[in-house]
């Protein structure tokens, strides 16, 4: 009975035995998977650490050139107001026209100003100047912005600064933003975008009259203003869009802007009226 005992429990430990090293096998194998992946996520981690390094000193140096680009201009912007109003146009809602041309000095300024940005864009790309628009420096955002707007005045590179995600990141610097000049900017950039129809549309489901509505209710600047109202005029000459520009407050706004008594503000109101009352509805 002893012996049948002792083979019994022998079977037994044998069993347990085999157990036993079948699951310590089976630990081991998933100790050395994870120690694999562990391998592999850490090598991940590396190399995204490299691209993001990279990315941060490729960024930086963007940063510098525009500085230096910015620098380099000197007396070229002469007054920056009115450097700006001269690149953003205006029209009767489909056609298009210089936007204030006054004199023959303001023509060569926008002309030198030109010149600037086109040098901007063919040195460091349209890509990587929208890239700008989220920088943390402010003077170089603000620069940004106004390249934006500049390159936003000619009709060839409307379609590349939307489809690059320019409108966008327009529309948020309006909302986000609290800088005055970046509010004046965005606004004359948006205002050139706003000439074509395809535009207006992407502009209007996006919110764009509701932000504009909401700048020109917070500044008590007149170029400011005056961006704003250039926008709102340019969407008023499209009928599809007023029941929106309304409901947004983008027709309030325009006319809330006639207190400031300010001729050019004034003068975009009365555009805007015209467009909106052209149309038959």
């Amino acid at each position: 009975f002893q012996e049948n005992m002792a083979r019994e429990l022998k079977r037994e430990l044998s069993k347990i035995t085999q157990t036993f090293t079948s699951q310590v096998h089976s630990l081991e194998e998933k100790i050395s998977q994870l120690v694999s992946e562990k391998e592999l996520i850490y090598g991940e981690l590396k190399s995204t650490q490299a691209k993001v390094q990279d990315e941060a000193s490729h960024r930086q140096s963007l940063e510098a050139e525009v500085l230096r680009l910015k620098r380099s201009k000197t007396d070229n912007c002469v007054e920056e107001s009115k450097t700006l109003c001269g690149m953003v146009r205006s029209g009767s809602g489909l056609g298009s026209e210089a936007f204030m041309h006054k004199s023959g000095n303001l023509k060569e300024t926008l002309a030198s100003q030109r010149g600037t940005i086109s040098k901007i864009f063919e040195e460091v790309g349209l890509p990587n100047v929208l890239a700008l628009l989220k920088s943390e420096e402010l003077e170089v955002q603000i620069h940004a912005v106004k390249v934006v707007a500049n390159l936003a005045a000619e009709d060839i590179n409307q379609e590349k600064i939307v489809e690059e995600g320019g409108l966008d990141a327009l529309l948020s610097l309006l909302e986000t933003s609290e800088n005055t000049t970046i509010h004046r900017a965005t606004a004359g950039a948006i205002a050139n975008l706003a000439m074509n129809v395809s535009n207006q549309a992407l502009i209007m489901n996006k919110g764009g009259a509701r932000l504009l509505a909401n700048i020109a209710s917070k500044t008590d600047d007149p170029q400011t203003m005056r961006m704003v109202a250039g926008a709102i005029a340019n969407l008023c000459g499209n009928e599809k869009w007023h029941a929106m520009l309304k409901q947004d407050g983008g027709i309030k706004a325009l006319l809330g802007m006639f207190q400031t008594g300010h001729t050019d503000v004034i003068a975009q109101i009365a555009r805007g009226l015209a467009n909106f009352a052209k149309c038959e509805s």
